[in-house]
């Protein structure tokens, strides 16, 4: 993974909202949040967005199970309120599929695309699921819809992320809300 934040925003007072709008989005203050991916592009702006509502804590991680076994609970120790997690953290590789080639890259996809958010969301699951206003949000693409030739293997990846969010969000319904944020194709 890159760099993940963790942000804190203000209490939400705001009573008023309906419990159908709060169905559809994602209460945006009150949060702590974790962000993989938080040091480039659209992590940063996410970043940067939800520290305008807060302060914000920065650290590194691996893309290993160990490692994210060891990371995650580090977090939760620190930042016990955590309840949002945002796995953005993504390589995109461009390739030529029509011949042999070495497949570092494709590996390297699959494992930071695919392989991170499940193994994050796997190591932080038993935690969110006791917070209140528990989210994972999973970042996928446009290309997972619309793929690219010299970009398979990550539209494929992201196509994965789409299909394993639907799951997840069928099987934490009522306990985790669930969001794909889907960037337009590049």
């Amino acid at each position: 993974m890159s760099t993940p934040g963790a942000v804190h925003g203000p209490e939400n007072h705001n009573s008023s909202a309906s419990q159908a709008e709060r169905v559809d989005t994602m209460q945006l203050t009150g949060n702590t949040i974790f962000i993989t991916g938080g040091g480039s592009r659209i992590g940063r702006e996410l970043a940067r967005r939800f520290n305008d509502l807060g302060s914000a804590d920065r650290s590194r991680a691996q893309n290993g199970p160990a490692a994210i076994s060891t990371f995650s609970q580090q977090v939760v120790k620190q930042h016990p309120e955590l309840n949002v997690l945002i796995n953005n953290a993504g390589i995109m590789r461009y390739e030529d599929l029509s011949k042999a080639r070495d497949l570092h890259d494709a590996e390297a996809q699959i494992t930071t695309n695919l392989l991170g958010p499940i193994r994050l969301t796997n190591a932080l699951i038993n935690h969110l699921t006791t917070r209140a206003n528990p989210v994972v949000v999973n970042v996928s693409s446009g290309l997972a819809f619309v793929p690219r030739s010299d970009a398979g293997t990550y539209g494929a990846s992201k196509a994965a992320i789409h299909s394993y969010t639907l799951s997840l969000r069928e099987q934490l319904k009522g306990q985790v809300k669930l969001i794909e944020i889907t960037p337009p194709a590049a």
